[in-house]
Order: structure tokens, then C-alpha cells, then sequence
């Protein structure tokens, strides 16, 4: 009887283990580019099988930027972005609900929508939410994402 109550608790614990198993993220690329009044914000992000990603995201502040300031500071964020993503690090995340979070962090920093295969990319700047940027998907990352 003691074999048959181990067997069955094995086997809930099984159950329970594969059930709370973390989700497979969507492998692929995505780009994006958001420029609004105070913001300009260019990323990337590869998922990689295993729940890897490199990611990269340059943000820039141009609240009360001259537009001469402005232009010239957007042409250099987008002309560092491929050098940036070139020293991109592989990072772990955890995957659920369509939540890309840092592995055992708690704050989205993607967000997937499976019916037109997107990401939004949850821009943090003093603790808090400050933007989201829409990536759409890329077989190959563009020269600059605002093109």
C-alpha cells in the first residue's frame, strides 16, 4: 500500500511539475522605432530557442531639444545602433502569458501578440513605465529601424 501511495504522490508531483514547466518564447527578430516629444527610442530583439534573447534598446530624451539638436542626436542613436547590437549579451528570460520577463524578474519586457506575430518593447526610465514601443517582425535587421 505504502508503494502505491509513493506512486501516485510521484506522479502528481510529475503532473505538477510539467504543468508549471515555463513556455517556449516565439523564436524570431524584431525591430522598432518610437519618436514622439520627448522620446526617441530604436530596439532589437532576437529569441532564441531555450528562452534566450539578445536584446538591445537605445533610448534618447529630447524633451526641449532644438529640432537642429534633435535631428543630429537621432542620427547618431540609429548610426550606434548596429555597433550596440553587435556587443548585444545573451540573456535568459522567463515566458508566460505572452510576457517576456527577465529570468525571475517580474516587470514585462516584451510583450507578444501571436495573432500578427509582434512584440512591444515596455520602455522603463525613473522606475516607472515611460513608453511602448511596437516591433514588427524582421527576417533581418534593417540599416536603422526608422527606415
Amino acid at each position: 500500500m505504502k508503494t502505491l501511495y509513493k506512486s501516485a504522490f510521484l506522479g502528481a508531483f510529475l503532473f505538477l511539475l510539467a504543468a508549471c514547466s515555463q513556455q517556449q518564447a516565439p523564436v524570431g527578430r524584431w525591430e522598432g522605432y518610437l519618436e514622439d516629444t520627448d522620446w526617441i527610442i530604436a530596439v532589437r530583439l532576437q529569441v532564441n530557442e531555450g528562452n534566450t534573447i539578445y536584446a538591445t534598446a537605445l533610448s534618447l530624451e529630447v524633451a526641449g531639444m532644438s529640432n537642429a539638436m534633435r535631428a543630429e542626436n537621432t542620427e547618431t542613436l540609429l548610426q550606434t545602433l548596429p555597433d550596440q547590437w553587435k556587443a548585444a549579451e545573451l540573456g535568459e528570460i522567463d515566458f508566460s502569458d505572452n510576457i517576456l520577463r527577465r529570468k525571475g524578474g517580474v516587470a514585462p519586457l516584451f510583450v507578444y501578440e501571436p495573432s500578427d506575430n509582434t512584440m512591444t518593447f515596455h520602455f522603463f526610465a525613473g522606475g516607472k513605465l515611460t513608453r511602448r514601443v511596437y516591433l514588427r517582425p524582421v527576417k533581418s535587421f534593417t540599416p536603422t529601424p526608422g527606415s
